[in-house]
């Protein structure tokens, strides 16, 4: 568990109690949300921190795979990390929902005007979409629009460049 945990309940939009991530991604999400907000954009964070305890809890509840589709025929990826194998475990990685969308969906978020906002402007806070398209071969879990990780200005610079996913940044330092 990191020691440096920062509850945003009080400081951003969540959808429930004791969401929490490091002091530095934390401080990144704040001033991003706050500049989605002036213009004119709702964002919920919905996810961060995990214990290995909710991981196990998340993991045993959730559908064990999902199937993706590509040129060379369909390959099953989970779609929740095993407990110690999860972003969320260090405090760095975060959920988020559009405010925008009353169905408030997980599958609606990339077609919402949040996400596209967060794929222009996500890596100037340090966070970037740790399993977008394309890269379940590579990262082993599904593309997800909502699931960001703080990597941090230098880092997201070299990954946004280099044209990898994070698990290939992450793997090669």
């Amino acid at each position: 568990i990191p020691k440096n945990l920062v509850p945003l309940d009080n400081r951003i939009s969540v959808k429930t109690t004791a969401l929490c991530l490091t002091e530095p991604a934390a401080n990144a999400l704040v001033a991003m949300v706050g500049d989605m907000e002036k213009e004119g954009l709702s964002i919920t964070m919905t996810s961060g921190f995990r214990s290995r305890d909710v991981q196990t809890s998340i993991h045993s509840a959730s559908a064990p795979t999902l199937t993706v589709t590509s040129d060379t025929g369909s390959t099953k990826y989970p779609s929740v990390a095993l407990p110690g194998h999860s972003e969320h475990q260090l405090g760095v990685a975060l959920d988020l929902k559009s405010g925008s969308d009353p169905t408030f969906s997980y599958d609606n978020f990339k077609n919402s005007p949040e996400y596209a906002w967060l794929s222009k402007n996500a890596w100037n806070y340090g966070f970037i979409q740790s399993y977008q398209p394309g890269t379940e071969s590579i990262t082993g879990y599904i593309a997800e629009s909502w699931h960001y990780r703080y990597v941090g200005k230098d880092h997201v610079e070299e990954i946004r460049d280099q044209g990898i996913s994070t698990y290939e940044y992450l793997k090669n330092l």
